[in-house]
C-alpha cells in the first residue's frame, strides 16, 4: 500500500486551527477558576453562554467590546463577516497572498483568513471602519481618492488598513522601501502604483 506524503500532512491552516483551539480551550478552563479580567467599557450584561463545543470569545472591535460564541476552528474572517457583520473584510484567497482581509490585531496588520479567532480572545482588532475616530477621512484614506488608488473597490479596505499600519511601521529612506512593505497587497485593477503614490504623499507630507 502506497502512502502520499499529503495524506498525513497537516496544512498550515489545520496547524493553526488546532493549535489555536488547544490553546484556547486551556485557557477558558483556567479562567472557570478566577474571575476574568474585565475589558475597559466592556458592559456589566453576563457574557453569553458557548454551546457545546464553542469558545467565549471577549474582545474589542473597533473600540467596541464584544463577547461571542464562536466556534474554535473560525477563523477571524469568519467571525468578522459573518458573526460582527463587519463585510469589508474581504473574502479573498483564504490562504493570506491577496491580503484583501487585511486587519489590525492588537495593532499589527494581519491576514484575518489565517488567524484563528481563538488566538484574539482579549486583543483589540481594528477594521477599515474603526481607522477613523471621528467620522471623516484619515490621511491615507483621502490620498487613495487624489491619487485614484481605488477601482473597483473590492480590495480597497484592506489595501487602506495595510497602508495605515505601513505609516506606523518603521522603514528605510530608499523608495523601494514602501514597495516592500506593501506586498502581499494584490490588486487585480493594476492600481498598486497609486497605492504608492498615495502612500509616498503621507510619507513626506508627515516628513
Amino acid at each position: 500500500m502506497t502512502f502520499r506524503a499529503e495524506d498525513t500532512a497537516l496544512s498550515r491552516r489545520q496547524f493553526l486551527v488546532a493549535s489555536a483551539a488547544s490553546c484556547a480551550l486551556a485557557q477558558q478552563a483556567q479562567a472557570q477558576a478566577q474571575p476574568a479580567p474585565s475589558i475597559a467599557g466592556s458592559p456589566e450584561a453576563d457574557p453569553p453562554t458557548p454551546r457545546p463545543g464553542e469558545l467565549l470569545l471577549v474582545c474589542t472591535v473597533n473600540g467596541k467590546p464584544e463577547r461571542l460564541s464562536i466556534d474554535p476552528a473560525s477563523s477571524l474572517l469568519t467571525v468578522l463577516r459573518q458573526q460582527l457583520g463587519l463585510a469589508s473584510v474581504r473574502h479573498g484567497c483564504t490562504d493570506g497572498t491577496c491580503g484583501s482581509c487585511t486587519t489590525l490585531l492588537a495593532g499589527k496588520r494581519v491576514p484575518a483568513c489565517l488567524v484563528p479567532a481563538a488566538l484574539c480572545h482579549r486583543q483589540e482588532m481594528t477594521t477599515v471602519e474603526g481607522l477613523s475616530e471621528d467620522g471623516s477621512l484619515t490621511a491615507i484614506q483621502a490620498a487613495f481618492l487624489r491619487h485614484g488608488a481605488a477601482d473597483c473597490g473590492f480590495c480597497t479596505p484592506g489595501q487602506v488598513v495595510a497602508a495605515h499600519a505601513i505609516l506606523q511601521e518603521p522603514l528605510g529612506p530608499e523608495p523601494s522601501a514602501l514597495a516592500d512593505a506593501l506586498c502581499g497587497q494584490a490588486c487585480a485593477c493594476d492600481k498598486l502604483p497609486q497605492i504608492l503614490q498615495a502612500l509616498a504623499s503621507v510619507r513626506n507630507q508627515r516628513g
